[in-house]
């Protein structure tokens, strides 16, 4: 399928930033006249065929083709002409799905490094804790363990 941007890969008329909102309104717009386009050139199809395929275009020449028995290299022509007189909704699309998974990917390093640091830090206290008085933080884990055993057996026995 052809390439639906200008040759520096963007649309010229296309502003520059927009929010994730706009874009997706956006899209939402340039969808809807996709759809229209698409069923303007191949009548046959409904909208509930055009919601079957869920925007893949390989179920769309299928489905073009089993309505119309038009042969395949003209239905991805066709296809082609409708993604150019898009202005660039497809290469939108596919750059704002790379922004929303960097996006998503750098919030999960963010808040996967503020969990970290308390952790190591605790770790830190710890290890430093027992090595400086070795003989009451075996004595306290030795009590934890013992408390938690007991507990354990406790509420074992309270099920029988």
């Amino acid at each position: 399928m052809a390439n639906d941007t200008t040759a520096s890969g963007s649309n010229a008329a296309e502003p520059q930033q927009k929010s994730g909102t706009e874009q997706q309104q956006l899209v939402a717009q340039k969808w809807d006249q996709i759809r229209s386009a698409i069923k303007a050139k191949w009548s046959q199809l409904s909208d509930q065929d055009l919601e079957m395929i869920d925007g893949d275009s390989r179920k769309l020449v299928a489905l073009v083709h089993q309505k119309t028995n038009l042969p395949l290299h003209e239905i991805e022509e066709g296809i082609d002409a409708i993604a150019a007189e898009s202005q660039g909704l497809l290469s939108r699309i596919a750059r704002t799905a790379s922004e929303f998974a960097q996006s998503a990917s750098e919030f999960a390093q963010s808040a996967g490094s503020q969990v970290s640091v308390p952790m190591q830090r605790a770790y830190t206290q710890a290890r430093e804790l027992v090595e400086t008085r070795p003989l009451p933080s075996v004595a306290s884990a030795f009590a934890a363990g013992m408390l938690l055993g007991i507990l354990g057996y406790a509420l074992a026995a309270q099920d029988h």
